[in-house]
């Protein structure tokens, strides 16, 4: 059910959705935690062999059971205590809401990638409110090639790094096309809490636990 909602492209990235179509589960593969005590533990190991895997280039972890935001406060809350692998830049605020950066330590040389949360939540951006709880990270660094629009910093890595096959004339269709579609999605242009280099934003009332997660031991600037 989650692959089908990136296929119908309701992220507003049509980037996303086109790997969401072409790309085999081996490619993009899934992980399933069926409940929230031990959840570090079981994205890092997730984490772990897609990382080690030679085709893995995405990875979708899955949390059937977080559908409110009380257990969406749980989660978050284990995931600072006992993740050893989701650190997370220091927080900011946006409007009555805070912002939670995560990044996922991806290389030997200390790669970071950027982590998306999406989920059944009222409160986020409906580019992000998918049927299912669900954090989803690019696993391998930048390609050799990078679509010029894209951020070139091979310190970072993104789901829109992944490398597809797409002459140029195709690349700056499918990046007019993600603006437009987030557009007619948001009703707006796209904002802090739309940024690709957000996981997730909740409100200030249910932040408390976030300040737990982990630093990069050097930290990117917001963009």
């Amino acid at each position: 059910m989650q692959r089908d909602w990136h296929m119908q492209g309701q992220t507003g990235c049509v980037f996303a959705q086109d790997l969401a179509r072409k790309l085999p589960t081996e490619v993009w593969p899934s992980a399933v935690v069926p409940q929230v005590r031990g959840a570090g533990a079981r994205v890092d190991a997730a984490l772990a062999t897609a990382i080690a895997s030679p085709v893995a280039q995405l990875l979708s972890v899955l949390f059937p059971t977080v559908d409110c935001s009380d257990a969406l406060v749980g989660l978050l809350a284990e995931l600072a205590q006992s993740s050893e692998t989701l650190l997370a830049e220091p927080l900011s605020e946006h409007r009555d809401m805070i912002v939670l950066r995560l990044r996922a330590v991806v290389t030997g040389d200390g790669v970071l990638a950027w982590v998306l949360a999406f989920g059944p939540f009222d409160f986020w951006p409906p580019t992000r409110r998918g049927p299912g709880a669900e954090l989803l990270f690019r696993v391998k660094p930048k390609p050799e090639r990078i679509y010029p629009r894209l951020d070139q910093d091979r310190r970072i890595a993104h789901i829109a790094d992944t490398p597809i096959a797409m002459g140029g004339e195709d690349a700056d269709r499918r990046w007019q096309g993600t603006y437009q579609a987030a557009l007619d999605i948001l009703g707006e242009p796209m904002s802090t809490l739309t940024s690709p280099n957000v996981t997730l934003s909740v409100p200030k009332a249910l932040g408390g636990q976030l300040h737990a997660f982990r630093r990069p031991e050097r930290s990117l600037p917001p963009q």
